[in-house]
């Protein structure tokens, strides 16, 4: 099955194709650290594709700077984040591309400025709960300015922590339930011992596992179905198609 359609029509190219048209005649020369009006087509192009995906430039690992297009923690965007991705140019010496926020523990470091708030994420510690028959750690997450804060501001500080932390793939992979703290948790974990938790769990994964699930439907019939217990849909995240027969 291809990834796309190659034209909609004789005069309308997919937005993904349209997009790196674009990057391959002018886009590439963007100035990441700088607004411009070539960041103003790079953000109306992306939102072309799907107003919920979200971007941002960083710094490259092999190459001089990374632009990043994600799913914004929606995963039912994370399939057309990677098909952006796949449909990339190859990486030179400027220029790599990902479909997701990779890891960058360092962010911890910086204080964070959201709203009328200055966060010091150096001062951010958590809860931890592993739990081996789900293969997912339950986090909570404490700030001291937590109490001052609203939930939604709460909650938006504690998943740009997260993924700064293991990478946003690996937040959907291994974590569990997610909670915002006001009270200081006993015991407390740092940052390493989030790191070390969802290390230990992946460890422990056997993609050759598999586990056997009985139950009934809506009318009351039996159905059983196998499954891997350690796979993750985001391993495969194209596979979101299915035929029904």
């Amino acid at each position: 099955m291809r990834l796309f359609r190659a034209r909609q029509s004789a005069d309308s190219p997919h937005p993904v194709f349209a997009f790196w048209d674009w990057w391959r005649r002018d886009g590439h020369a963007v100035n990441p650290h700088a607004a411009s009006p070539k960041v103003a087509e790079l953000n109306r192009r992306v939102l072309s594709i799907d107003n919920g995906l979200a971007w941002h430039f960083s710094a490259g690992t092999e190459s001089e700077h990374r632009l990043t297009v994600s799913a914004g923690g929606q995963a039912a965007l994370r399939p057309l984040a990677e098909r952006w991705l796949r449909a990339a140019p190859p990486a030179d010496a400027t220029w790599e591309f990902r479909a997701s926020q990779e890891a960058e523990p360092s962010a911890l470091s910086n204080i964070l400025e959201i709203g009328k708030a200055r966060v010091d994420l150096s001062k951010t510690l958590f809860s931890l709960q592993s739990d081996v028959n789900r293969m997912r750690v339950d986090v909570g997450v404490y700030h001291p300015q937590f109490g001052a804060l609203q939930e939604e501001v709460r909650t938006q500080i504690s998943f740009l922590v997260l993924d700064w932390l293991l990478g946003e793939d690996d937040v959907e992979r291994w974590l569990g339930v997610i909670e915002t703290l006001t009270a200081l948790p006993t015991p407390s974990a740092t940052p390493d011992d989030v790191v070390a938790a969802v290390a230990g769990l992946a460890e422990q994964r056997n993609l050759d596992e598999w586990v056997l699930v009985k139950w009934a439907d809506t009318d009351g019939y039996p159905v059983i179905a196998s499954f891997r217990k350690g796979l993750r849909w985001n391993d495969f995240p194209t596979l979101d198609q299915h035929l029904t027969v």
